[in-house]
């Protein structure tokens, strides 16, 4: 696997070492990353990433070394993170994953299968800032749940829509990728990652205290994962929904309702604020 002669997807500057970078930590088991979803146990073995020195430098630094400390302790069942390990651990998980689903990631194992974002219709910021000192761009979610060594897929209590957004000449694709994380003492962590700019959602099992939301977060607050309970089956699943094409000028700043599994779209009129029209995914 090399990289040689291609550049770095971070900066967009600089060739790309020869190996690139590896997705996951040096110091984390490839192991750990159970899956690319939640309906698979492919491991994430050995995944890397066209990127530059000067970038690889900046992930270690901002990313690597602030959150090891933190993830040891998880591991080890301690799961009340102070804010500052909170913030690292939180970030981490960001990097880590976004990393993973960018298209240009390698794996070296054909048994993994990773999600990948599609970066047609998502916003090139979504990986620029990771080593650029800028936080996280608006749009980015993560929650979290505890979940059972044999959680059962089944039928989710709960289904959210993701549509795609068409506004003012700019469409993108809201998007989920889901991985299952193994903490070893501290159980595993079911994660799910949501690109969703511009329009909230409300996480039907954040109201029940049954899964933490982990990014954005309130700084100043304790991560208590402990204190979520072991979930015997996924509760919610994601879908691909409509596109929404909106007025010029309506999406951005426009008052609407959450996203949540009681949202529903109709391809006719009434339309919620702001779209004009409604089609079929793909359309």
């Amino acid at each position: 696997m090399s990289f040689a002669g291609i550049d770095c997807v971070l900066c967009g500057q600089r060739p790309s070492l020869p190996r690139g970078e590896r997705t996951q930590s040096l110091w984390s088991p490839e192991d750990d990353f159970l899956g690319a979803s939640l309906t698979t146990e492919d491991p994430l073995v050995g995944t890397t990433i066209p990127v530059c020195l000067r970038c690889s430098g900046a992930l270690a630094e901002r990313f690597e070394h602030a959150a090891k400390f933190a993830v040891e302790g998880l591991r080890k069942g301690e799961l009340r993170l102070r804010p500052p390990l909170a913030r690292a651990f939180v970030l981490w998980v960001l990097k880590t994953w976004l990393l993973t689903a960018h298209p240009a990631a390698q794996v070296s194992d054909p048994r993994s299968s990773p999600a990948r974002f599609d970066l047609s219709e998502v916003p090139q910021e979504i990986y620029g800032w990771m080593v650029e000192e800028k936080p996280p761009p608006a749009g980015l979610s993560i929650w979290a749940t505890r979940g059972a060594e044999a959680a059962t897929n089944g039928s989710p209590l709960y289904r959210i829509a993701l549509p795609t957004v068409t506004a003012d000449g700019r469409t993108t694709r809201f998007q989920e990728l889901a991985f299952r994380l193994d903490l070893l003492d501290g159980g595993l962590l079911d994660v799910e990652l949501v690109y969703h700019p511009g329009w909230e959602i409300e996480h039907p099992l954040e109201r029940d205290a049954r899964a933490a939301r982990l990014w954005p977060r309130d700084g100043r607050r304790v991560l208590d994962l402990g204190a979520l309970p072991v979930l015997e089956a996924h509760e919610l699943s994601w879908g691909r929904g409509p596109r929404l094409l909106f007025a010029p000028r309506s999406y951005h700043g426009e008052q609407r309702e959450p996203l949540s599994a009681k949202t529903s779209f109709s391809f006719f009129p009434p339309f919620p604020p702001g779209v004009t029209a409604v089609f079929a995914p793909g359309d």
